[in-house]
């Protein structure tokens, strides 16, 4: 029997919407790493003046400068590594992603607080939506049966 054309047999297991959450994942990946290319290319006065008017008023120095860029850099590859899990039906990427998605919510909620946007709602009511979607999402089969081998239960 043939697979779907949308899914390849080897990967069929990995459901629509953790693939939708793995292209919005690779979309915040790219979005850092553009970032990351624009201060290279531009110097750091934009995201300096774009942090202080978030209420991130703090003393940058080089080395301040240099953490921030590594961090953005290991954002950008988590990001990447987490939509490749994600497209593939892996477990640790669905955690990973709920782990992501539930941390920033009491942050989007605090930046609320303290005089947010509309368009931090917008993020705000995103991240709970696609948090809700994932967390109510079951394992893909393969990985359920995994579990239930490993808690030896069977195939069954």
């Amino acid at each position: 029997m043939r697979a779907p054309i949308d899914q390849h047999p080897r990967d069929a297991a990995a459901p629509r919407s953790w693939r939708a959450m793995a292209l919005l994942e690779v979309g915040k990946g790219c979005t850092v790493l553009a970032a990351l290319l624009l201060v290279a290319v531009g110097g750091w006065q934009w995201p300096l003046q774009a942090l202080r008017s978030h209420h991130f008023v703090v003393d940058w120095s080089r080395s301040s400068q240099d953490l921030l860029l590594a961090v953005a850099g290991g954002y950008a590859a988590l990001r990447f590594i987490e939509a490749a899990g994600l497209w593939q039906g892996r477990p640790w990427a669905r955690w990973t992603s709920l782990t992501s998605y539930f941390a920033y919510i009491p942050l989007e909620l605090w930046q609320l607080a303290h005089g947010g946007s509309h368009w931090l709602i917008g993020v705000l009511v995103m991240s709970v939506g696609v948090a809700t979607a994932l967390a109510i999402q079951p394992l893909p089969q393969r990985a359920e049966r995994k579990l239930r081998k490993s808690r030896g239960m069977g195939s069954g």
